[in-house]
């Protein structure tokens, strides 16, 4: 798709990482498929990706960031570093992405054709509803293509337009208070319909464990109020339930989401789990 000037949209993605390979192997080539660039902002990673990335490079990786660890999961300084790198992309478009999420249209079609029609008719801002994909108990997708195998999900939602994840570079290059949801900005011109998150939240029962269990927040972000849902969660909070009214099974080639039951709990958080 061409824009207004004669060229195709440009669009990159900014994607915070530490220890996310296995999201990646998914992710990236999700990504060059749509022809969407990706710059990695890594958080002291020390598993594969790094490697991985290195091994992307034009392929779509143009810019690899390091911050370094420093023993607790920092979301605000995750931010700080986006919003630099932001300033220093040339693109139409700038996608405020996690590894672990897939997002596309809502009707099915990729996300780069989600950009194209927002551009071409005039919209600046779009946004996602999120709908959480769990594996099955015993289920493990590591290694394998969730995005394509994994069915089960629930629709969370706190809000109606608070995932805004997806706009055009000049709408908040210089929000330092944008954590990659609301864009207050006066010049926003919100898409009409939410389009698609997928967050595949835990892999396996073993990775939500590894995940949530050994990670502390930085205080800075605590103070902000964030990460509220993910303090003091424990082992058994974290057992993936089985068939439960709130879950939906995707199926078909052009699956539909059910919106019809959302939650603004994560399943850790259901009373009666």
């Amino acid at each position: 798709m061409r824009s207004s000037k004669g060229r195709e949209i440009s669009i990159c993605a900014i994607i915070c990482i530490r220890n996310e390979f296995a999201y990646l192997k998914v992710l990236i080539p999700y990504l060059f498929r749509q022809k969407i660039d990706v710059v990695i902002v890594d958080h002291g990673s020390t598993d594969q990706s790094i490697e991985y990335v290195q091994s992307k490079w034009n392929q779509p990786v143009i810019g690899l960031f390091k911050i370094p660890f420093k023993g607790s999961f920092s979301l605000s300084e995750q931010m700080r570093t986006k919003n630099k790198v932001q300033k220093m992309l040339y693109h139409d478009w700038i996608l405020h992405h996690d590894a672990d999420e897939i997002m596309h249209h809502y009707d099915g079609r990729t996300l780069r054709e989600a950009i194209e029609e927002a551009d071409r008719e005039g919209y600046n801002v779009l946004n996602f509803d999120e709908f959480v994909f769990l594996p099955e108990p015993q289920q493990d997708f590591t290694g394998r293509n969730y995005l394509r195998e994994a069915t089960r999900y629930y629709h969370f939602q706190t809000e109606t337009f608070r995932l805004q994840r997806a706009f055009r570079r000049e709408i908040h290059t210089n929000d330092p208070a944008y954590n990659g949801h609301k864009i207050f900005d006066e010049r926003v011109r919100l898409f009409p319909q939410n389009h698609i998150l997928r967050h595949y939240i835990g892999l396996s029962q073993k990775h939500l464990l590894n995940k949530y269990l050994s990670r502390t927040f930085d205080s800075e972000d605590l103070a902000k109020g964030w990460h509220k849902n993910r303090l003091d969660i424990h082992k058994n909070d974290l057992l993936l339930p089985g068939n439960h009214a709130l879950i939906h099974e995707l199926t078909g080639v052009s699956p539909i989401f059910n919106r019809q039951m959302p939650t603004n709990l994560h399943f850790w958080e259901w009373s009666d789990q």
